[in-house]
């Protein structure tokens, strides 16, 4: 399956890899919703960030392959303030887009 190899049919998303390849800075601007991120932001995260593509499975764990990334920015509007997301809302950004997501395609 492409899938599973990394490739993707839709010339978009096509271009999207292209394109990761290439930067060094990411920027991400995003509402949060219901604590986390976007339905579109997870939808273009499964479509774009493939098996093979930012990611391969080793012996060791899991290995980033997008490694000219050097570095991310994220930019998020709420109506919740930060601290409430941050202590009480589960910090969801941080804790799975950042430290996981993000990470493993990095590193």
């Amino acid at each position: 399956m492409n899938l599973l190899q990394g490739k993707a049919l839709d010339p978009q998303v096509k271009h999207y890899q292209e394109q990761l390849k290439k930067i060094k800075h990411l920027v991400l601007v995003f509402p949060i919703w219901w604590h986390d991120t976007p339905a579109i932001l997870k939808g273009f995260l499964d479509k774009v960030m493939l098996h093979q593509f930012s990611y391969q499975d080793t012996k060791t764990g899991i290995k980033g392959l997008l490694i000219n990334i050097e570095d991310v920015t994220i930019i998020t509007t709420s109506k919740s303030p930060t601290w409430y997301l941050k202590y009480f809302g589960g910090n969801a950004i941080e804790k799975v887009l950042i430290k996981s997501t993000l990470k493993r395609s990095r590193h």
